[in-house]
Formats: C-alpha cells, structure tokens, sequence
C-alpha cells in the first residue's frame, strides 16, 4: 500500500468526491501513517500497539479523534470496527494497483466504497 492512491467515493452524501490517499511506514515498519487530502483532510495510523497487545487505528480530522478495533486480516479482506458508531471499515484488494475501502453503517442501513487506484 505504500505510496500515492486516487480514490472516488460511491455512494453516500459524498458520491463521486474524489481525494488522493497517501501511506508510509514508520522507520521500524511498526506504523502505518494514512494521509487523506482533497475534499476533508485526515491522518490516521495503523499498527500494533504493545501496550494492548492488539492492532489498533487512530484517525484524526477536522470532527475530532476517532479509534478502530482492528480484526486484521480475515478471508483476504482487512477488517476494522469503529469504536464511536460501530460502523464496519475494510480494505478490499482489487490487485497490485487497486483496492476498495468499503464502510458499512453497524445497523447495515448504508454502504459507502471508495475505489482506490494507483
């Protein structure tokens, strides 16, 4: 996932706002840093808290600071929790150069994908 990624969100009161995604990796490799610009800003990082003893996400925007449990990796597809609403976040490999973040809303009332491409 390292590098540059333009996404285009399907779905929701943000249909077809596009942004571009940027990942890099914290010097040990422990780290992963998501910065969103285009449309809202956002920085979020992924990794293994030693504390907890679990994978763990924070993300911070312009509304605040919002958690994630985080599955991991299961049946191919990344799978994270938010702890504020309960919503489903989980990244969909496409190939080599393409993936899907896909939000589904805990009560499964809506579902958002950002189609990401390198």
């Amino acid at each position: 996932m390292a590098g540059s990624w333009r996404c285009v969100v399907r779905g929701g009161v943000s249909n077809s706002e596009a942004f571009d995604l940027t990942y890099t990796f914290s010097p040990d490799g422990k780290w992963m840093e998501e910065r969103q610009t285009g449309g809202d800003w956002e920085v979020q990082m992924w990794g293994f808290d030693s504390r907890k003893g679990k994978l763990v996400a924070y993300q911070f925007t312009p509304g605040g600071v919002f958690t994630k449990t985080v599955e991991g990796w299961v049946n191919g597809v990344f799978t994270s929790t938010r702890n504020d609403n309960g919503a489903t976040v989980s990244m969909h490999p496409k190939n080599n150069g393409s993936f899907d973040w896909v939000v589904e809303s805990a009560d499964h009332a809506y579902i958002v994908t950002e189609v990401c491409r390198r």
